[in-house]
């Protein structure tokens, strides 16, 4: 900032010994090329002009740049609100995450991440049905190992401890 601060008034310095020569005060003719078109006025005019022209082209020549610039930035702004609004209204973290993937896809993933819930559950519920089954088979061995082992064994009263 303060480089250009001073790149700024060295140019308004030379400018101005520019101006108050005598010298820049003859009549020049100007020809404009291609044309037979002509200007004949001071020298300063001449330069000015022809400064002020450089300059105009310039700006117009970076328009196009910052319009599309200030487009992609209002998009940007644009989809920050959105992404913004989606993560404070999301309950879960898979929801969050899913969002902050990528916008375009962010419906179709929502989508595979429900399915994979599903499976995953489905897949949790066999698992315990299965272990369900695997205990309640085993239970029923050993209640049938027991039951042989027993049948066998009379339950007859013991006898009477001898007397002394």
């Amino acid at each position: 900032m303060r480089f250009a601060l001073v790149l700024l008034l060295l140019l308004a310095l030379a400018a101005a010994l520019f101006a108050t020569q005598d010298l820049n005060m003859e009549p020049v003719r100007f020809a404009i090329p291609y044309t037979d078109l002509f200007f004949t006025g001071p020298r300063l005019v001449v330069v000015g002009t022809t400064f002020l022209l450089g300059f105009a082209l310039g700006y117009l020549a970076t328009l196009p740049g910052r319009i599309g610039a200030a487009r992609r930035a209002r998009r940007a702004e644009k989809r920050l609100e959105k992404v913004d609004t989606a993560r404070g209204a999301a309950i879960s973290a898979e929801a969050q995450a899913a969002e902050a993937r990528a916008e375009a896809a962010a419906a179709h993933r929502d989508a595979e991440a429900a399915h994979h819930d599903a499976e995953a559950a489905h897949h949790e519920a066999e698992a315990a049905r299965d272990a369900a089954d695997l205990d309640a088979a085993e239970t029923q061995r050993l209640a049938d190992e027991v039951a042989r082992r027993t049948a066998g064994v009379q339950r007859d009263v013991p006898p009477p401890p001898p007397e002394r």
